[in-house]
């Protein structure tokens, strides 16, 4: 595992725990960086899947 996924897929975890836990409400960007301890433009660049390349 990279130096930088050790901080990355705890942070992500903490995400995704905030939308099984409350699956029922709206959430956004936001909330979801919030919880994960990143701004809206760095959560969105680290939970987006990578591009490929062709």
């Amino acid at each position: 595992m990279s130096p930088s996924a050790l901080f990355t897929v705890p942070a992500l975890r903490r995400a995704r725990d905030l939308i099984d836990l409350r699956y029922a409400e709206p959430l956004d960007v936001a909330a979801l960086a919030r919880e994960a301890g990143y701004s809206k433009f760095h959560f969105a660049q680290r939970s987006a899947p990578p591009a490929s390349r062709t």
